[in-house]
């Protein structure tokens, strides 16, 4: 992806959020994310590239100029964030259970076309 607009692009979409949405979390106006996606910007200010690249999960030195990692090493998708804050939450009993799930349900394999909820 060469153009800024459609960096922004991809990462909305693969936040699985709405431009409006950004808007709100980043506190911009959704004006302002249009005229990101439409190219009419060629470049976004720090303060809310920054902003958006926290709330899509992607880094803000790929988004303004295409160079380096789409996303940070660490970064995981918000049903995995949600599940890991879970199991951090659990009892040692809880974590037991858990993990078993995850020991039986791991093995399947996901058929193709089918939606894993993380994004692929």
């Amino acid at each position: 992806m060469t153009q800024l607009n459609e960096r922004v692009e991809a990462a909305i979409k693969a936040s699985g959020k709405t431009a409006t949405d950004i808007a709100a979390e980043i506190g911009c106006k959704p004006a302002a994310i249009y005229q990101w996606l439409n190219g009419d910007t060629k470049n976004i200010r720090n303060e809310l590239l920054f902003k958006f690249a926290d709330k899509t999960g992607f880094n803000a030195r790929w988004i303004a100029t295409g160079e380096g990692e789409m996303r940070a090493a660490d970064y995981l998708p918000p049903d995995e964030t949600a599940l890991l804050q879970k199991y951090r939450q659990s009892d040692a009993r809880g974590k037991q259970v858990i993990q078993r799930v995850a020991d039986v349900e791991s093995p399947y394999e996901v058929e193709p076309g089918h939606k894993t909820g993380t994004g692929d």
